[in-house]
């Protein structure tokens, strides 16, 4: 496609390269076709011709200030309240990489923007052939190609651990993300999320036990980052730590609690949109009697058979599946005890009609249910605050 001499010469005077250095004298002759030539030849050239074609563009973008940083400052000083206001993209580029980059490189320069992050998964680099190498030189050619200036934050997303591979063989399925973080860091990729969250096993009794092979297996890649960092860079790393409830009783606890807050909201809607309707016509007296009527059946089906006897029913089975999703990670014995009376409580009041005693008891389990929900949002809360130390 192209020789040496003829990449060298590609933007004329305005790029020279002597003796292994490369000089920008026209900084804005780069924002033109001849990149469009260069990054061609990065990712479908040939042999000595690609690598060669890659190098340039990594030299043209340190000469003029493009060049892929890391992450971890800017987050540190976000979290000591030093920054904010804004936040931080991240965006999978994966097909037509060089012209989507263009796009999102042409629309930061708009609107001065330079915090966003440009990331690539380890499944997408698999299934669309598109190794660290190209991908950096692609990503710097882009901002190059529409004259953008600034770090350039590329990331290794989902750097995951194949949970399949991992049960056939753990130790070689782990050294091909170690292998992977080596050739990702070596290409310019200072932003990596490992992800072991494959490794999560819910079938276990604690939330520790469950989490186990995540943290463990994800520190261990995570030191592997630390020892491949390059000299004056801190990579900003991130661990995945998967989901503490889900799977199918994470849906069916969706369900049964839309259902519940629906049936509840159906029975007291009748109180706006129906029942002042019937009190007009009740003022009437030749039309009272049929009034009455009307009024008993609606207060019978939509709130007693629904929106009571069944929004009970739904709330205290709501109850019981939060309660055994819960105790299973993060829920002390105690607040389990405590939501599982609440339930056995509330679903009292769909015996109401038959036993006027059953009134109380479904007051004290709502009362109790209440507390209980609170202390269930503050466990949710401090959960979703603990983080896992990078290495």
């Amino acid at each position: 496609m192209f020789d040496l001499d003829t990449l060298n010469g590609l933007f004329g005077d305005a790029v020279t390269v002597a003796d292994g250095r490369v000089a920008v004298n026209r900084p804005d002759a780069i924002a033109g076709p001849p990149m469009d030539q260069l990054v061609r030849a990065a990712v479908f050239g040939e042999g000595g011709e690609r690598e060669y074609a890659r190098w340039l563009v990594w030299e043209i973008g340190q000469a003029v200030g493009v060049q892929p940083a890391s992450i971890h400052d800017l987050y540190m000083a976000r979290g000591r309240g030093e920054i904010g206001g804004f936040t931080v993209p991240a965006i999978n580029l994966r097909v037509v990489t060089y012209d989507a980059a263009r796009a999102i490189f042409r629309t930061a320069k708009s609107i001065d923007a330079g915090a966003f992050i440009i990331e690539i998964a380890r499944s997408e680099i698999a299934y669309t052939g598109q190794r660290p190498h190209e991908y950096v030189a692609v990503i710097v050619a882009a901002a190059l190609r529409e004259g953008f200036r600034g770090p350039v934050f590329i990331q290794g997303d989902h750097f995951q651990v194949n949970h399949k591979k991992y049960a056939v063989d753990p130790q070689t399925e782990v050294d091909a993300v170690k292998q992977l973080v080596r050739e990702a860091v070596g290409a310019g990729f200072y932003n990596i999320d490992v992800d072991t969250s494959t490794l999560v096993d819910l079938s276990k009794k604690s939330h520790a036990e469950q989490q186990k092979l995540n943290y463990e297996v994800g520190v261990d890649i995570l030191k592997e980052v630390r020892a491949n960092e390059p000299t004056g860079i801190t990579i900003s790393a991130g661990l995945f730590l998967g989901r503490l409830v889900g799977g199918t009783l994470g849906r069916w606890i969706a369900g049964v609690g839309i259902a519940a807050a629906t049936v509840q909201v159906v029975g007291l809607q009748r109180w706006v949109t129906l029942v002042p309707g019937v009190s007009s016509e009740a003022l009437d007296p030749a039309r009272r009697a049929d009034a009455e009527k009307r009024f008993e059946l609606l207060h019978t089906v939509l709130g007693k058979v629904i929106g009571e006897t069944l929004g009970y029913a739904l709330t205290a089975t709501f109850t019981v599946l939060v309660v055994i999703a819960l105790s299973r990670t993060i829920m002390p014995r105690w607040m389990a005890v405590v939501g599982y009376t609440a339930a056995g409580l509330i679903a009292t009041g769909v015996v109401i009609p038959l036993v006027d005693a059953a009134s109380l008891s479904n007051f004290a389990g709502y009362v109790a249910w209440c507390v209980w929900l609170l202390c269930v949002a503050v466990l949710l809360f401090r959960a979703s605050r603990r983080v896992v130390p990078a290495a």
